[in-house]
């Protein structure tokens, strides 16, 4: 099971860009707690598309590009390169 973010929307955060990565991390805990999926089975994915907070991006602790986050048809291009790469990979 694969739980994609790209940081944007983060429940009541907002956009956290690359600092999102404990989010899907977190739901694959829920998962592999509660429902039952071996950990080795499970991959967290940020896509790093840039972050439209300047505090973050600023940051010098911050591990994510520093870029003002894309959006509109490029972001659906990468996401959807992203989607064709996974399916590639593990076609079932």
């Amino acid at each position: 099971i694969i739980v994609v973010t790209d940081g944007g929307r983060i429940l009541g955060l907002g956009d956290l860009g690359a600092g999102g990565m404990g989010i899907p991390i977190g739901k694959l805990h829920l998962y592999t707690g509660g429902g039952g999926f071996h950990p080795s089975k499970c991959l967290p994915i940020t896509l790093d598309v840039g972050c439209d907070r300047d505090y973050i991006i600023n940051d010098p602790m911050y591990m994510g590009l520093r870029m003002r986050r894309i959006h509109g048809k490029e972001h659906e291009e990468i996401c959807d390169e992203f989607m064709t790469a996974v399916q590639d990979k593990w076609p079932k």
